[in-house]
Order: structure tokens, then sequence, then C-alpha cells
């Protein structure tokens, strides 16, 4: 019974190893858009599928890609919303049509009072690599609040030059909820379909805002808004005004007040 137990575990434990040394398939999600007929909607945020295969020479590569709406690991009996072929696909990448949408953000980062959970999680989708049936590694479309902290051991002593840091251009050109066609018209105005606060939980540490003053605010109803110099100050998209900066620097001090380990770095520029 022993030897036998040692034998699954050595099975596992090659078939982790041949995973390992096979490649990786993961989960990204495009930034283009496209029209939906007779309706104003469009449609984004589409998944895609990349992968990278280098097997050794004398192992035989994955056949099969799915793509699936939970974990295939913990939920067996769950169908797949694609199937792909990777020898059919020889970039390493297929754009879907499956729509990301605006999903809740797992692990209480949603809200800005939640409890906000440390480390990765998943979003729902899932993308999973296979050979002959039997699964060889997965992953998923995951939100990662506090890589900084977490990675800190492997990133604390690299100098800030030899990092990659994510950031966004136009930070603050954002709208939310759904695009329409008028709002992809004006695409040299909105950059961003998500706020500052979802940037920086999916993991942007670099802010690109561009402030424009404006010695007053019309049409202000708030007693006392005239003479608040905060609103006063938007983040433009060259000349025209799009984001309170007052919303901006909130969403940024919320944020750090929960994940403390945390840098972001905020250019300020016109």
């Amino acid at each position: 019974m022993i030897k036998g137990t040692i034998l699954l575990l050595l099975y596992a434990s090659c078939d982790i190893a041949l995973a390992a040394q096979c490649g990786k398939v993961w989960l990204t999600v495009s930034s283009l858009w496209r029209p939906i007929a007779a309706s104003d909607k469009v449609v984004d945020a589409e998944l895609e599928v990349n992968w990278e295969l280098d097997c050794p020479t004398s192992t035989e590569y994955p056949d099969t890609i799915k793509v699936f709406t939970a974990d295939p690991v913990h939920n067996k009996t769950i169908r797949p919303k694609l199937i792909l072929s990777p020898l059919e696909h020889p970039r390493g990448y297929y754009r879907t049509n499956i729509t990301v949408g605006r999903p809740p953000l797992p692990g209480g980062w949603d809200t800005r009072d939640g409890a906000t959970l440390p480390g990765p999680h998943c979003l729902k989708h899932h993308v999973a690599l296979y050979k002959d049936g039997d699964l060889f590694m997965s992953s998923c479309l995951r939100i990662w609040p506090t890589w900084m902290y977490d990675l800190r051991r492997q990133l604390g002593r690299l100098p800030i030059g030899s990092l990659m840091i994510p950031g966004t251009h136009n930070s603050g050109c954002y709208k939310h909820g759904d695009l329409t066609r008028r709002d992809v018209f004006q695409r040299y105005l909105l950059t961003q379909d998500r706020n500052v606060w979802t940037q920086l939980v999916h993991g942007i540490r670099y802010l690109d805002i561009r402030v424009g003053y404006y010695p007053s605010r019309p049409n202000a109803t708030a007693p006392g808004e005239e003479s608040n110099s905060i609103n006063r100050f938007w983040v433009n998209h060259d000349v025209i005004r799009i984001t309170p900066l007052s919303a901006i620097i909130k969403d940024v001090r919320n944020f750090l007040d929960v994940a403390r380990g945390e840098v972001v770095i905020m250019d300020f520029h016109r």
C-alpha cells in the first residue's frame, strides 16, 4: 500500500514537472471593441487565450485548450465555454467572443470599505491545458491587489529602473458602466473603462494624471462649491475635462489605506 502511494505521488510529480516543461496557458482581456447590429451597444472586454508550448523532444505536445467559467480542477463536471487546438493557432494567441463584462471584484475588493483580503484572487474565467483528456495545468483571470507587498523579497532590493511597473495612459479619463457607440467614437477622450480604484486593484501602479485648473466651476449647485478650490482641479484629456481630480486622489488614498505595502506612482502633468 505504501509502495503504491509512493508510485502515485511520483507519477503526479512527473505530471506536474511535465506540465512545467511543456509551457503555460493564461488569459488576458482584449482592449478592442466591436459593434452590435441594430444596437447602440458595443461588445468589449473579450477574453484572449495565450499559450507558450516548449516540450522536450521525447514528450508529445498538449493537444487541447479549454476555457471555463469555474475552476476545472475543483469542478470536474463543468462544461467548457470554448475548446481550442493549439496546433491550429501557431501564434499562441486566440481572441474569443467571451465577454468578461464588469464582474464584482473578489476578496472584498469590490467596495472601498470591504474586508479586503491580500494576495491574488481568481475571477470566474479559467483556462486549462490538456493532453489526451488529462489536465496538464490551469490558470485563471485574476486580480492581485497586493502584488508589491507579496513579492517584496524578490523586488525589495531591485533598483526602480530595473522594474517593469504596470501603468495606464490618461488614467483618469474613464466612464462608469457599459460603453456605447458614442463612447467609442470619443475614444480620443475616454482612454479607460475602469475607475482608478479598480485599476489599482487589478495591479496598476503608475497613474498618468493630466490636470487642468478652472478658476470657477460652471453650474455649481452645492453651497460654497464656487469657493472650494479643490473642485477647480480636473483631470483633462488635452483641453477637455473628464473627471474631478479629487475623485482620483480619494481612490488612491482609500486604496493605500487598505493595501499599505503598495507603492503608487502618480505622474501629474498638463
